[in-house]
């Protein structure tokens, strides 16, 4: 069940729907695609990092190393009341490099999900009024490594190895008005998780008569079961000032062994290249979250599903000099639904979202800043929920350079 925060006292926390299943799910992407709609699937660059689809890595050219900061802009609003919030972070470091000419590989860490969230409700029943208060706090990370083999000159194929690991935190308390004769009750939930996943993708690249280039990708995400260990404990307090004071522990369940079961997903995408100046794709991918267990529990989430279309703009590929740097401007923008793994209420919980982005090089240097900028909705009022408007930045910078390869000539 999710309240509305009408009487929120933390305005510094994420999305309210972090609470459920593994939380804020984030995109395994860079800013370069971001100003897509995430588009990913079908992409390559020979000096530019796409992850998503690690068979993408094939053609890298330069050692490339690109790092990323962001920033959510929040307004939440249900039937009575409107909050803002925000937050910062640094998002991700990427390293890249190729190994031969038909071999690239990239190593970094990129966030898994996001948990954080602060939620209180007032209930007023026939016979008593308490107040409920819902926090959490952290998520999963993620470390990983990536390779992409160019087979022949049309396929492409690759691999990810991630490790996930992290700790998400959530208290639930129960506060009554009548302090005399009975106690306040908290319950607090600790869970560790720590394993490997892996990701297997392909790519089928080939020139047109009219010299355009076709690209089409597919990623599977192979089902894993991280290993967890869960900490759980429910204590009645009272308050000595403003410090909580334990009276009593009605249930204490330290280090329960287990598993999160993450189910399989599928993607699929194309992109059609017209002589590197206009890029156009679409993707969509798919993930059977009725097979989701939670340590043996079923969360009751839906499948999700996410399409995402976009577009970059380059208007001469071959501008150089002063007078030429707008010409070499990457622009690029995009559109993206999801069905997220979330139905509370009888509602389903959609996101929508609206990109524009844009690479900038930088001058007499082989690196590049790009930026990435996202408008969107997600949620709805009906039924007590809550719609959030979120406003997303991130900024990126790219260097490229010659790294691990032999000199033909001193």
């Amino acid at each position: 069940m999710l309240f509305a925060p009408a009487q929120a006292q933390t305005t510094n926390t994420g999305s309210p729907y972090s609470r459920f299943g593994l939380g804020d799910l984030q995109a395994f992407n860079l800013v370069q695609n971001r100003g897509m709609g995430g588009l990913s699937i079908a992409m390559s660059d020979p000096l530019a990092l796409h992850l998503t689809n690690p068979a993408g890595l094939s053609g890298l050219k330069l050692t490339t190393f690109e790092f990323a900061a962001s920033g959510r802009f929040l307004n939440l609003q249900s039937s009575v009341q409107e909050l803002n919030q925000s937050n910062f972070n640094i998002n991700y470091f990427t390293f890249g490099f190729p190994v031969s000419d038909r071999w690239g590989t990239a190593i970094g860490f990129l966030p898994f999900s996001s948990t954080n969230y602060s939620i209180r409700t007032r209930v007023d029943s026939s016979f008593s009024s308490w107040n409920e208060f819902y926090e959490g706090l952290g998520g999963i990370n993620r470390v990983f490594w990536s390779n992409g083999v160019k087979i022949n000159k049309k396929w492409h194929v690759g691999i990810t190895t991630n490790l996930l690991f992290g700790t998400m935190n959530q208290t639930r308390r129960f506060e009554y008005a009548d302090t005399l004769n009975t106690f306040n009750l908290r319950v607090q939930d600790e869970v560790r998780v720590s394993d490997v996943s892996f990701h297997l993708g392909a790519q089928y690249r080939t020139k047109l008569a009219n010299g355009h280039q076709l690209r089409m990708g597919l990623v599977l995400e192979l089902p894993s079961g991280l290993n967890a260990s869960r900490n759980f404990t429910a204590d009645r307090y009272t308050y000595q000032g403003s410090t909580i004071r334990v009276r009593d522990t009605v249930s204490n369940v330290p280090e329960t062994q287990g598993s999160v079961d993450i189910p399989l997903a599928l993607s699929l995408g194309a992109a059609y290249d017209i002589n590197g100046r206009w890029l156009f794709g679409a993707e969509i991918r798919l993930q059977d979250w009725s097979k989701y267990r939670f340590l043996g529990n079923n969360d009751s989430l839906q499948n999700s599903l996410a399409i995402a279309a976009g577009l970059q703009y380059r208007p001469d590929v071959n501008a150089v000099g002063k007078s030429g740097y707008f010409k070499t401007v990457q622009y690029r923008a995009g559109f993206r639904y999801h069905n997220t793994y979330l139905q509370l209420r009888d509602q389903a919980i959609n996101e929508l979202g609206i990109t524009l982005g844009a690479s900038f090089p930088i001058r007499r240097s082989n690196s590049t800043v790009s930026v990435a900028f996202e408008s969107g909705l997600r949620g709805t009022t009906s039924n007590g929920l809550i719609r959030e408007q979120f406003n997303n930045v991130t900024v990126g910078f790219t260097l490229n350079d010659r790294w691990f390869q032999k000199r033909k000539y001193d």
